[in-house]
């Protein structure tokens, strides 16, 4: 969200007035976080950039309305019940005006009953319909479509409120969209490689779902409407978030680049969940996708029953826009997520793919190690860490020197496992097949 200092020190004081009372002199904010854990990393970043932008909203002071701010770290290692548990002792113990956080999607769904987040969540939707976007067109704000880290952390993180986006590598355009448990429940966003915001496109759905990413083609926009669907009357009760409701079925939506929403078309395929996609590009009039998949809800969602869930595989869709038929399945039987491809070839026809295997699918984020999918042969190869090493999502880096496709390097961070003492684990293992 880019918005004028003024502007923010508002939104930020609302919410807190809104939220409770604060205390005589002070405001105080519980940020829930993964300071510990497997998302280690992302949860430090997330730190930093959460203070930078306190001391940037408020000129350095760190006071709103003579109000001092006052930051309440919580680590919730990653693990949904105790951030569940964490932000229960923040607004009962530590007395505090509002949290925010945290690092790891499934605990956010954990903390949502405590935190009764609905209206505070139909506000700020409304504060983004009417106000926010109408800034960037009527006062011509820009977004850096390279920016990826204002405002947050990782690949999610952006100016754009509750978006994931896709930076076009041959036109400089950014595409990004966001979902919401109340209309509209599917919005994209079109931002011109100068930074201009260009427009909204609103996209009709028939029930709120929880839409995690999207991918993009030379010229089209595609979308997994899956059965993860919002249950609004159960947030307000305190129940959980989202329930799977397989009858409701699964489709993928293909939206010409440059058409309004009404021009997407929709192609059913069998019952599944994707959280990332590789990537998606255009074979004549076929649009290609490759991602892990899910064949039902994924497993730190299952507050019941979390062992059930299934592990993804990787799986290729081909859709023929001219015939309108679909053809799926998968190419190897290796489970992984947080998948790559060369950012250089978003949305273009690509050949490898990188993505990481789990010690286990109970969405402790337990990453061991990274293959390297080959989208033509199903060849795959694998890099394994040491049984005390857990890593994070791999970025592949080209070799500026480079002539083929996967001439280059994948980056992460690796560091040691929860309790065991740094400097007790082997050296990394060699690549194998």
């Amino acid at each position: 969200m880019f918005l004028r200092r003024t502007r923010l020190l508002g939104l930020l004081a609302a919410a807190c007035v809104s939220v409770s009372a604060f205390a005589q002199g002070e405001i105080r904010i519980a940020h829930v976080l993964s300071l510990t854990g497997p998302l280690e990393a992302y949860g430090k970043q997330t730190a930093i950039g959460f203070m930078m932008g306190l001391d940037y909203a408020t000129g350095g002071t760190m006071t709103v309305a003579g109000k001092k701010l006052v930051v309440i770290e919580k680590d919730d290692q990653g693990k949904p019940d105790l951030g569940k548990n964490l932000l229960a002792a923040a607004y009962g113990d530590d007395k505090v005006d509002i949290a925010v956080g945290p690092t790891a999607s499934p605990v956010a769904l954990a903390m949502l009953p405590v935190a009764d987040m609905l209206p505070v969540m139909q506000r700020l939707r409304q504060f983004e319909k009417d106000r926010i976007y109408d800034d960037f067109k009527d006062q011509g704000g820009t977004v850096n479509p390279r920016d990826r880290f204002t405002g947050g952390s990782g690949k999610n993180a952006g100016r754009l409120t509750g978006s994931i986006r896709a930076l076009d590598p041959v036109t400089g355009e950014m595409l990004a969209f966001g979902y919401s448990a109340i209309p509209p429940y599917l919005r994209a966003y079109v931002i011109g490689p100068d930074g201009t915001f260009r427009r909204t496109i609103d996209i009709d759905l028939p029930a709120p779902v929880m839409m995690h990413d999207f991918a993009i083609t030379e010229r089209h926009l595609v979308f997994l409407d899956a059965p993860v669907v919002f249950d609004v009357h159960a947030i307000a009760s305190g129940g959980p978030m989202v329930r799977w409701e397989p009858s409701t079925g699964t489709r993928i939506g293909v939206l010409p680049r440059g058409a309004d929403g009404s021009q997407v078309k929709w192609f059913d395929i069998d019952n599944s969940y994707v959280v990332h996609f590789f990537n998606a590009w255009e074979h004549g009039s076929t649009i290609e996708i490759r991602a892990p998949r899910m064949p039902d809800m994924p497993g730190g969602f299952k507050f019941e029953n979390p062992d059930a869930a299934r592990p993804p595989l990787p799986w290729r869709w081909s859709i023929d826009l001219a015939t309108g038929k679909v053809s799926e399945g998968p190419f190897g039987d290796t489970s992984s997520e947080f998948p790559r491809v060369a950012e250089s070839l978003t949305g273009r026809p690509t050949r490898y793919g990188y993505a990481c295997p789990q010690r286990s699918w109970e969405f402790e984020f337990d990453f061991e190690g990274v293959y390297k999918y080959d989208f033509h042969t199903d060849n795959v190869e694998a890099h394994m860490y040491s049984s005390t090493q857990v890593c994070g999502e791999h970025v592949f880096a080209p070799d500026p020197n480079g002539t083929s496709e996967d001439d280059g390097w994948l980056l992460s961070f690796v560091t040691m496992s929860p309790g065991v003492r740094a400097g007790a684990a082997s050296p990394n293992q060699p690549l194998t097949s």
